[in-house]
C-alpha cells in the first residue's frame, strides 16, 4: 500500500535535499570545479525534477483507482525517466571523481600528494543517487524489480535518496571541515568513512536476500551513523553561524533515528518485533528527511565560509 508520507518525503529529496547536497558539492570545489558541468547540472536538474515532482503528485493524487489512464501513464513514464536520467548524469559525474580519487591515493605514494579524502563519501553519494533514481522510476511507473512490493520499492528508493545521497554528502563536507581545522575526530570520520560506505548499498542487500546480512549491515550503519553525529555535534561546537545550530539539531535527530533503526532490525532478526513499518515511516523517515537531512543541508549551506565558517 502506498501512503502520502513517503512520497511527499521523496519529493522532499528532489526539491531539496538533492539540490542542496548538489550546491554543497560544487561550492567548496569538493567534487568538480569544471563550470561547465555545473551549469549543466543545474539546467538538468531542474528539466528533469519538475516531470518528477509532477508525476509523484500525480501518485499521490490519483494512484491507484485512476493508474491504467493514458494521462497518468504519461506522466509517470516522463517525470520516472526523466529523473533517472538526470541521476544517471551524477553518476558519471560521480564515477570521475572517484577515479580522480583512486589516482590521487595511489599517485600518494611516490608523491605524497594531499589526499582529498572528501571526495570519497561525496562521489559516493553521487554514485549511489543512480540507484535511488532507478528504484524511483519503478516505483512512479509501476514496475518494481523481480517480486517486490510497491512498499519495498518506495523505501529502496528513499533510501538511496537520503542514506545513499545526503548522508554521504554531509559526511564528505564534516570532513572537509574537520580537516580544515585539524580537528582531533578527522581520523575517527576518515576510518569510519568506507565502513559507512560499504554499509548503505549492504542494507538493502540484505533486505532483498538475507536477514542476516541485513541486521549486521543495519548495526554497521547505525553505528557509523551515532558516531558521525557525534563528530558534527563536536564540529558544530566551532561554528559561529546560525548554522552550527541546525548541524547539532540535525545530528541529534540522526542520533534519535538510528537508536530506532537498531531496534527495528535486532525486531526484525528475532521476530520479536516492537517498532512496525508504519511507526517507523513517521518517526524514523521524518527524523532522518526533515531532521538529519534537510536540517544539515541547510546548516553547511548557511555556512558563510564552509571551510572555516
Amino acid at each position: 500500500m502506498i501512503t502520502p508520507l513517503p512520497l511527499m518525503i521523496l519529493m522532499l529529496a528532489i526539491m531539496l535535499v538533492v539540490p542542496l547536497g548538489i550546491h554543497i558539492s560544487f561550492s567548496a570545489g569538493l567534487l568538480t570545479a569544471n563550470q561547465r558541468i555545473r551549469h549543466i547540472t543545474w539546467r538538468l536538474w531542474i528539466c528533469c525534477s519538475l516531470p518528477a515532482v509532477f508525476a509523484t503528485i500525480s501518485m499521490l493524487l490519483f494512484y491507484p483507482e485512476n493508474n491504467e489512464t493514458l494521462a497518468y501513464r504519461a506522466a509517470s513514464w516522463v517525470g520516472g525517466v526523466s529523473w533517472f536520467v538526470f541521476t544517471l548524469w551524477m553518476f558519471v559525474i560521480g564515477g570521475a571523481s572517484l577515479w580522480h580519487f583512486i589516482t590521487t591515493l595511489v599517485k600518494n605514494k611516490t608523491t605524497q600528494q594531499t589526499i582529498p579524502w572528501e571526495r570519497l563519501p561525496i562521489a559516493s553519494g553521487w554514485l549511489l543517487i543512480a540507484v535511488g533514481g532507478l528504484w524511483f522510476i519503478s516505483l512512479i511507473v509501476g514496475k518494481s524489480p523481480g517480486d517486490y512490493d510497491m512498499r519495498f520499492t518506495m523505501l529502496t528508493a528513499l533510501h538511496f535518496h537520503f542514506a545513499g545521497f545526503a548522508l554521504p554528502i554531509l559526511t564528505g563536507q564534516l570532513i572537509h571541515f574537520s580537516q580544515t581545522k585539524k580537528l582531533a575526530v578527522t581520523n575517527v570520520l576518515i576510518i569510519m568513512c568506507p565502513i559507512l560506505l560499504v554499509s548503505i548499498p549492504l542494507v538493502g542487500i540484505g533486505i532483498a536476500y538475507s536477514p542476516t546480512i541485513e541486521v549486521v549491515a543495519s548495526i554497521s550503519l547505525l553505528t557509523c551513523c551515532i558516531l558521525t553525529a557525534l563528530c558534527q555535534i563536536y564540529c558544530a561546537g566551532f561554528i559561529k553561524s546560525h548554522g552550527g545550530w541546525l548541524l547539532s539539531i540535525s545530528a541529534t535527530a540522526l542520533i534519535a533515528s538510528s537508536i530506532m533503526a537498531i531496534i527495528y532490525s535486532v525486531g526484525e532478526y528475532t521476530g520479536s518485533q516492537s517498532l512496525a513499518i508504519p511507526i517507523m515511516i513517521v518517526s524514523h523517515g521524518t527524523l532522518n528527511s526533515l531532521g538529519f537531512s534537510l536540517l544539515g543541508l541547510v546548516g553547511w549551506t548557511i555556512c558563510p565560509n564552509k571551510k572555516t565558517c
